[in-house]
């Protein structure tokens, strides 16, 4: 059995079990799995889903209904910043893509992932919360278990998960700080591209120049929202497209890939109440540029 421990302190009592798991955002289908199944117990006993929690109680989840390895496990390393009983955190390569296109393919990240969890033992599904381009480097953020998956897949686009990056473009700004909201979309030109369009619902990219060299600047930038490209886009909007993006226009005779870092992730476990700002070293490419 794989069960999740979680010890109901004051943040988290005085609710239902069933209200402790709205509250995460779990679908209304898996809390009647869950109850059905009696996968949840308080104090090692089953109750139905109306009891009441109670500070110090302790929370065993069964999370077998819900999780098991999904993709082809290969064991190629990770370089792990971060790790608890919830939350998976890496610093990614440049030139591996974060998925592969169908189930049992090869090669991918999530593939190291899932070969990760089975050489310690975890029968998880490798539930990523977003997607780097192939040649981003940096900050990847993992949950190890639905519960959390659902609570950050829904505030990933808000406050509550501040996403930093660091970013070497053309040129330099007019304003050393700034923001961006333009809306992004389809290129219908070229279908591996995207592009600014008028739209109500925007992209917001908040930017600060951090350093300026001859011929580029380092900035770092700060996501409201998560769009495909969207830093890539807005830069190359403003007239200073990142370097080595030759997608959307910048030189390549500096550095061979879009020189784009998740540096920063920060957010509260919603587990434990602790708050979790994790930081990922800079590729040897990026820093030798700065």
């Amino acid at each position: 059995m794989d069960i999740l421990k979680i010890k109901i302190d004051q943040r988290l009592s005085n609710q239902s079990i069933n209200n402790f798991l709205k509250s995460f955002n779990v679908a209304k289908s898996k809390i009647y799995l869950l109850e059905h199944h009696k996968k949840i117990q308080i104090n090692d006993v089953f109750h139905r889903f109306d009891y009441l929690l109670k500070d110090s109680d302790i929370m065993s989840v069964d999370l077998e209904l819900f999780e098991s390895i999904d993709f082809v496990p290969e064991y190629e390393p990770i370089d792990i910043i971060f790790e608890d009983e919830d939350i998976l955190i890496i610093n990614k390569p440049a030139g591996i893509i974060i998925y592969p296109t169908e189930k049992t393919g090869v090669g991918t990240l999530v593939n190291r992932i899932a070969g990760y969890y089975h050489q310690k033992g975890l029968n998880r599904q490798v539930r990523y919360l977003h997607r780097l381009d192939t040649d981003t480097t940096g900050c990847f953020l993992i949950a190890k278990h639905f519960l959390v998956h659902a609570y950050l897949a829904n505030h990933w686009d808000h406050s509550e998960i501040v996403r930093k990056y660091l970013a070497l473009i053309s040129g330099q700004l007019s304003q050393d700080n700034g923001i961006v909201s333009e809306a992004i979309g389809k290129d219908r030109h070229n279908n591996n591209r995207y592009r600014v369009k008028n739209d109500i619902n925007k992209a917001i990219t908040m930017y600060q120049v951090i350093d300026k060299f001859p011929q580029y600047s380092l900035l770092r930038l700060e996501l409201e929202t998560g769009k495909t490209h969207q830093i890539r886009v807005h830069m190359s909007f403003l007239g200073h497209p990142l370097l080595g993006d030759r997608l959307y226009g910048g030189r390549t005779d500096l550095i061979l890939r879009p020189a784009l870092h998740s540096e920063t992730i920060e957010f509260i476990n919603p587990i434990t109440g602790l708050k979790c700002s994790v930081t990922a070293r800079l590729p040897e490419d990026f820093r030798r540029l700065i």
